[in-house]
Order: structure tokens, then sequence, then C-alpha cells
């Protein structure tokens, strides 16, 4: 065994970890080797599988799994047999590693595969959750909801970093792809500033099966602010299929620490602990408001603002730590309209000015309901 792994986490560390969990300040990253089965590596399973076709779709297969297209290629056969590939259906301890994975309360999950598998653990359970992935020379969509709010234990979001099947142009398989996707990610387009906020603010970060002898992971790293400037967050790992020198190197640049289990004896030592905490999710309803939108509308014709704000932050109220921050900008927009009402009892506004604050909190009133209508599932 590796010198550079550790024997396990004490309970001490355990709790941290834990506590982290609970508060949204730990991210788990899912690489390849989750996937694997029967002590072959995923990357390995792929290149051969590509390969048995490879001189049919004109292209070249690497010991990765990337692949390069020679004259003549056919880039859609190529498409093809990757999701042929990924269409294939996972061993059973892999489909057993990602039920836990689902069930442990992340708020934000990043998988380094193109593939579904992931997203359909949380499907299979009835979670709640969102689901984004890198697109290619794309930049994310302002609009979907995903990009607008931060993800919650409550609804978490699962983020495809190297692209999605189904979208063939938005898959990282080639150097070109990657040399694009850099390019996306250091002009800053990929993803939201909303969700590298949650990123950059992280505490703990888990790291399972990420294929750390491969050089582009490290820049993956980067990407996510994991080198070694970055000692403010606590990192842990587990892979079967790394030795010393790379744990070393992860060691020193990172400040990680790989776990003596494999994957699934960590994963199911985490998952007996949030267990015995009693955090796993569970496939309740996602949180949703109770809001009275016909009244609500009715109100706003008649700039009856003090109910609206008396129901909205009864309701948020209800929902706990998660509606804090609406709650937060409901309270705001009650003070500007009791101070448009001090000044209008003084006589210091005048009748235009009036009338254009109300409707700007009329908007901002709508905006917001409209807002947390869109999140929370309405």
């Amino acid at each position: 065994m590796p010198t550079t792994l550790t024997k396990g986490m004490d309970n001490q560390h355990w709790e941290h970890l834990l506590d982290s969990l609970e508060e949204e300040q730990c991210i788990i990253c899912i690489g390849p080797e989750v996937y694997a089965s029967q002590g072959i590596r995923y990357e390995e399973q792929l290149a051969g599988f590509l390969r048995t076709n490879a001189s049919k779709t004109g292209i070249r297969v690497y010991d990765n799994a990337w692949f390069h297209y020679l004259p003549n290629a056919s880039e859609i056969d190529a498409w093809q047999r990757v999701k042929e590939f990924y269409a294939q259906e996972c061993p059973e301890q892999v489909q057993e590693q990602l039920s836990i994975i689902s069930q442990l309360p992340f708020h934000f999950l990043i998988n380094f595969t193109p593939g579904y598998e992931l997203k359909g653990a949380f499907d299979r359970q009835k979670f709640a959750y969102n689901f984004l992935s890198y697109e290619k020379k794309q930049p994310f969509d302002p609009q979907k909801e995903a990009n607008q709010f931060p993800p919650t234990k409550s609804k978490p979001l699962v983020f495809n970093m190297l692209g999605e099947i189904k979208k063939r142009n938005s898959l990282v398989m080639t150097y070109n792809d990657f040399y694009n996707f850099m390019e996306s990610t250091f002009l800053g387009n990929s993803m939201s500033s909303v969700l590298k906020e949650k990123i950059f603010e992280a505490d703990y970060f888990i790291f399972l099966g990420m294929p750390f002898d491969r050089w582009y992971v490290h820049m993956f790293m980067r990407i996510l602010q994991q080198h070694e400037q970055n000692k403010s967050s606590k990192k842990y790992a587990a892979n079967v299929f790394l030795d010393n020198e790379i744990t070393t190197l992860c060691a020193e640049q990172y400040t990680m620490s790989f776990v003596s289990e494999g994957i699934s004896e960590f994963l199911n030592t985490f998952f007996e602990k949030a267990k015995a905490r009693n955090i796993l999710r569970t496939a309740e309803k996602a949180i949703q408001l109770q809001l009275p939108f016909e009244k609500i509308e009715k109100w706003l014709r008649k700039n009856e603002f003090e109910q609206i704000f008396d129901i909205l932050i009864i309701q948020l109220g209800k929902i706990g730590a998660v509606g804090n921050q609406w709650k937060k900008e409901i309270v705001q927009m009650e003070g500007r309209f009791n101070d448009l009402k001090r000044k209008i009892r003084m006589g210091i506004i005048d009748e235009r000015d009036h009338i254009v604050e109300t409707n700007r909190i009329r908007a901002n009133i709508l905006d917001a309901v409209q807002g947390m209508k869109k999140q929370f599932g309405e």
C-alpha cells in the first residue's frame, strides 16, 4: 500500500466532514474509475470498445480512451460508438456505489464522464435534482434554473464536466475538444458565477475514482482552484489505480489525503455514518412554497404590498435555511416600501417619483415571486 495513504479517518474527521455535508460546504467529484469493474480501468474498457470498430469509424484510439480523427473519418460514426458504450448497463457493484452517492446529501456533484449513470441513480430513487453539462463553444444558459440559483441539499446539481452523450458537440473526447474546453473555461463561459462561487467557497472536497496519473486531470484541478495555493479546503480521495508517486504528488500539490479503503469501502463507511446521523437523502417531494398566486396578483394590481410581504415572509420561514436569501430580499423590499410610505406622509416626494418607485417595487416583487416559483418547482 502506498505510504501516502492514510489508515482511515478518525471519528473527529468524520464528524467534521458530515458537518460540512449538512452545511452545504462539501462537493464530490466522481471520476471514471467509480464506473470501473473487474479490476479494469474504465478508460481501458472504453478504449478497448472503441478499438474494435476503429477502422470503420476512422479513428485512432489512445490508451486514455481519447481518440484522433483520421482522414475521411466519420464523426457521427465515432459518436455512435461512444453512445453504444455508455448505453451498456452498469455492473451491479457500480450501481450500488452510485446509489450510495445519490443518497448522501451532497448539494453539488461534479461528474467526470459524459454518461447519465449518476443522473440515473437520482431518477431511480425519485430524488429532486438539477442537471447541467459543459457545452462546447457555447456560454452557459443564464435562463436555466441551475445557473440562476445555488444548488442545495433539497435540490442538488449533477454537473457533467465532460459534456453529455446526447449532445455530440458537448463531448470532450479528443485533444481538440479539450483545447476548446480549456479555452471556454479560461474565458469564463462554461459555468455560471453562481456555481463557481459554490466551488470556491467549499470547505471539503471528495475525489472518488479520479485518474490523477493523467495530466489533463491536473488541469481540471486548477480549474477547480485546488492547486497548491488553495490550502483552505480539506480534500479526501479514494482510488485503487494509483501508485505512491502519484499520491505523493497530490499530497504536495493539493494537500490531499488518500484513504486506505477502496472506493466501495469508503462509500459504505460514509453511508453508515450519514445514516447514523439521520441525514441521508430521501425521496420526499422537493421543497415547495405554498403561495396563493391569484391573491398575490390581485394584491399587486391594488398596490397592497403589505399583504404580499407578510405571506412571503411566513411561507419562506417554513422552508428553513434554503429560503433565507429570498427572505432577506423580501425584507429589503418591505423596507423600501415603508421608506416610500414615510416620504409620502411627510410630503417629500412628488407624485411622479411616487409612481415610479411604486412601479419599481411592484416589478421587483413580481420578479422575486417568479424566481421562487421557478426554484422551488411550483
